[in-house]
């Protein structure tokens, strides 16, 4: 709540949406959004009587999958109790079935609708059940995507080192920090780019600097330039030229702060 009342301070019309695993879906958890109007999507640990209810959407799946020989993948949302719950949630459960096997998940909501940004932040946040499959479905895969901003966190740690803080001032850490984060960014900058190659969009920072910066070359030095001499038989010349001109097409310096003539 603390981080909560700070957005809201600075920002009282953002609607907050909380999500994650199922540790921390919790009863407390639920409450402590309800009461202080946020949204919420939690993963829920499954248990004898969530599985004896979906057992007839988990057959279903089987019989899809049997029948196209494809991964079957199917939804269905319920309000559900439990005794320690003062009040019905709306629960959503998948139930998968492929080659590999069958899995069932659950999570827990208090959306309204698929798509919370249709909301505002004037809207009362009340427990109401997400009535079809579809919306379900939608739900779901909006609560998976939080596994995305885990792989940014992923990059920023493990691939750019964002945890070498080896100073002794704590100012000169923060320094070392942003850099870190500024360079995330610029990553992030540029590989949300149709003019990249593929392995580029997609690329983990080890991949850029594998392809891209870690480069046997030689520099040379003169008053009017810097020439940097690369092998004939580079292999990755196309990905360089690709990114090059991504660069040219940034501009970092907004033009609200451009020197004027």
């Amino acid at each position: 709540m603390r981080i909560v009342n700070a957005l809201r301070k600075e920002r009282p019309d953002i609607v907050i949406h909380i999500r994650g695993d199922s540790a921390f879906g919790v009863p407390w958890m639920y409450e402590v959004c309800e009461k202080n109007d946020l949204l919420y999507t939690f993963g829920f640990s499954s248990n004898p009587r969530l599985k004896r209810l979906t057992e007839g959407l988990l057959e279903s799946a089987s019989r899809q999958h049997e029948q196209t020989r494809e991964k079957a993948r199917l939804f269905e949302c319920f309000n559900y109790k439990c005794d320690s719950w003062a009040h019905p949630r709306t629960v959503i459960a998948k139930a998968e079935c492929h080659d590999g096997g069958t899995n069932r998940r659950f999570i827990v909501t208090n959306l309204a609708s698929a798509c919370p940004l249709d909301r505002t932040a004037a809207d009362p946040v009340e427990p109401s059940p997400i009535v079809t499959a579809a919306q379900g479905e939608a739900t779901y895969d909006h609560y998976i995507e939080r596994g995305e901003s885990e792989h940014r966190m992923d990059e920023l740690k493990n691939g750019l080192h964002m945890d070498r803080l080896s100073c002794h001032r704590f100012m000169a850490n923060f320094f070392r920090l942003i850099v870190h984060v500024a360079a995330m960014n610029l990553l992030g900058a540029f590989r949300q780019s149709e003019q990249l190659p593929p392995v580029l969009q997609v690329g983990q920072p080890c991949t850029w600097q594998l392809m891209l910066i870690k480069v046997a070359a030689i520099v040379i030095q003169t008053g009017r330039r810097i020439v940097v001499k690369v092998a004939a038989n580079w292999p990755w010349w196309p990905l360089y030229m690709a990114s090059a001109a991504r660069a040219n097409s940034i501009n970092p310096i907004p033009a609200l702060y451009l020197p004027s003539s």
